[in-house]
């Protein structure tokens, strides 16, 4: 009886554990979709499956486009432009879909036009691997590819890519952060890039949570070492 008894305590101890990482903290649980936060390996090997031979090929020249852009920048001496996209609106996620918010705030800033949040969130489904699909079907300004984490380098070259040269904002799929350098605890969320400084130490987020969480600011800057340990995927 007594062994019956502890076991139950472990398992009641692991669900609870696992309902905390499952899903938002209790102060933001309402405000996110729990399917989200599940974070689901599958998504991205459906994506890369789906991939035909030319977009293996656009995929890989844009990852050498953006190394060779910083490799320039770096023995030419020139910088990254300082500072944000300008102008750039970041809306709240109206249904708590972080997602779908940041698309809805990508399109209008590149063609100042999209559907509304809701059909978003309806296509999309909270998948992070649909983002680069649904984006380049709706604007041309950028090809969004879907990447899984990255080196340090890896992580700036293709935000200071996006930022200054396409002139759009990045993706970031972002897990388990920790209050204590966040503004709320997640399992998982997604985000924008929206700026980067000259020497790509920090980036600025535009977060779609902001107007859903207390204490969240629209727009706030942080290490970009910091964000890319948390980052578990970038559609850029």
């Amino acid at each position: 009886m007594i062994m019956k008894m502890s076991m139950l305590k472990k398992i009641a101890v692991c669900a609870s554990a696992g309902a905390v990482f499952a899903s938002f903290s209790a102060a933001t649980a309402s405000a996110a979709n729990d399917d989200y936060a599940k974070i689901n390996p599958s998504s991205y090997a459906a994506y890369t499956d789906s991939l035909t031979k030319a977009d293996k090929i656009a995929i890989a020249a844009k990852e050498a486009d953006s190394a060779k852009l910083a490799v320039q920048k770096k023995t030419s001496g020139k910088a990254d432009a300082d500072g944000s996209l300008p102008d750039f609106h970041v809306y709240t996620a109206t249904a708590g879909d972080p997602v779908a918010a940041a698309i809805y705030s990508a399109l209008m800033y590149i063609v100042k036009s999209a559907p509304s949040q809701a059909t978003i969130a309806n296509t999309v489904k909270n998948d992070f691997a649909k983002i680069p699909a649904y984006m380049n079907a709706r604007q041309s300004q950028c090809r969004y590819v879907l990447a899984g984490t990255q080196t340090l380098t890896g992580f700036r070259n293709k935000i200071s890519y996006d930022i200054n040269n396409a002139k759009v904002p990045t993706f970031l799929r972002l897990s388990n952060l920790s209050r204590a350098n966040w503004y709320y605890a997640a399992s998982s969320t997604c985000a924008l890039v929206i700026g980067i400084s000259a020497d790509k130490t920090i980036v600025r987020i535009a977060d779609p949570l902001s107007g859903r969480l207390a204490g969240c600011p629209s727009y706030f800057r942080k290490s970009a070492a910091f964000v890319n340990g948390h980052t578990t995927n970038i559609c850029w």
